[in-house]
């Protein structure tokens, strides 16, 4: 049988630790942007959007030259890749725009 924790718990058992271990003063204001448990989880968040760019930015092209490319084959053309490709460009630099959005706040 799981018991869930939650993060207050996390903060206790953390807390209670560190006092016994001997570091003292160490509280939320000492995590500050970390990601710790008893602090707020911006810190990680910015960082995971932040690392979520590359990725977001080149899977676009990608996908969209390998759907033309299908698409060529399948229907005997030679221009489908150039399209879809452009589209996956077009799409990738939007996602990028709402990832760089959402990281700055806005």
């Amino acid at each position: 049988m799981k018991r869930s924790v939650n993060k207050e718990d996390i903060f206790e058992t953390r807390k209670r630790l560190g006092k016994s271990a001997g570091t003292k003063g160490k509280d939320k204001g000492d995590d500050e942007g970390a990601g710790s448990a008893g602090g707020d989880d911006r810190g990680i968040r910015n960082f995971a959007l932040a690392t979520t760019i590359p990725f977001a930015f080149l899977a676009g092209p990608f996908v969209g030259y390998g759907i033309g490319y299908l698409l060529d084959s399948l229907f005997r053309t030679s221009f489908l890749y150039i399209v879809f490709l452009v589209l996956g460009m077009l799409a990738s630099f939007k996602m990028t725009f709402d990832l760089v959005k959402k990281l700055s706040g806005g």
